[in-house]
């Protein structure tokens, strides 16, 4: 009986096991699109070619760059969709050690600071690499380490 109760328990583990999901690419456009962020079948690339340090003021920077949202199969990962770029324009503040985003959707003369964690997101995930791909170091990375994990940089690093 034991042993039949222990079958089927292991045939339930190795059923869930083959239903986990999958990742979208790290990469596409040959390395020029890197991964920035994923959820729910949506996946967010920045491009790296499009990083521009627009001004360099210290304290203060501000970077402009693009990402591509894209459509993924959570269960293969497989891409299926690429949209149209979307322009982003960051505000560095290093001596306060934060990040503003401009905000292109409503009044274009307003920042909204983006916070360092999941309230941040995608958004937070690309500036700090738009800020990795400009100046090799991390903004947020140091403070936030659970948040922003090496893989992200390894990303970029491996581009």
């Amino acid at each position: 009986m034991r042993r039949a109760i222990f079958v089927a328990m292991l045939m339930v583990l190795m059923a869930f096991g083959t239903a986990s999901a999958a990742y979208p690419p790290e990469y596409l456009n040959d390395g020029d699109l890197i991964l920035s962020g994923h959820l729910n079948g949506t996946a967010w690339y920045i491009d790296r070619n499009s990083v521009f340090v627009e001004q360099e003021e210290p304290p203060t920077y501000i970077i402009t760059y693009q990402t591509f949202a894209a459509r993924y199969d959570v269960n293969s990962g497989e891409v299926t969709r690429v949209f149209e770029a979307t322009p982003h324009k960051s505000k560095y503040d290093v001596d306060r050690g934060m990040i503003f985003s401009f905000n292109f959707n409503r009044d274009y003369s307003q920042w909204a600071h983006v916070k360092p964690d999941e309230q941040g997101g995608p958004i937070a995930y690309s500036e700090e690499l738009a800020w990795y791909i400009a100046y090799g170091t991390k903004f947020y990375g140091n403070a936030y380490p659970s948040y922003f994990k090496d893989e992200i940089y390894r990303r970029v690093d491996n581009a």
